[in-house]
């Protein structure tokens, strides 16, 4: 927020390029990341990170644009907070594959288990 949106947004005088600009960069901090992880790996640098992260763009710009609209706003204030919870996340499952698919064929979650406290579920 400090480092790139209020910057641009004070440089340039507008919400909107702050808010592009911070994707962006989130986009290519995020693509260097994956590429220092699976640098070893064989995995080409595809710019899948700046696809995931455009396409969140566009669906901020939507809620932006549409969530002030009367009938949205009524529907949605009659919705569970779980269940909006859930459409949120739902959101991120068109493009979800595009960066998750190389870390489970590479291990990735294998290794951070050792890391971090997993829990499993298991049937009886």
């Amino acid at each position: 927020k400090n480092g790139v949106l209020k910057p641009i947004r004070y440089l340039t005088n507008s919400k909107l390029m702050g808010v592009l600009a911070a994707f962006v960069v989130s986009g290519i901090i995020h693509e260097y990341v994956n590429l220092v992880i699976f640098s070893r790996t064989g995995i080409e640098f595809k710019w899948k990170y700046m696809i995931f992260f455009g396409y969140n763009a566009c669906l901020l710009f939507a809620e932006h644009t549409f969530g002030s609209i009367e009938i949205i706003q009524n529907i949605v204030s009659k919705l569970p907070k779980p269940l909006i919870t859930a459409l949120v996340l739902c959101t991120a499952l068109p493009v979800a594959h595009l960066f998750t698919g190389d870390w489970i064929v590479h291990g990735y979650f294998d290794a951070v288990m050792y890391a971090e406290p997993t829990i499993l579920c298991r049937s009886l």
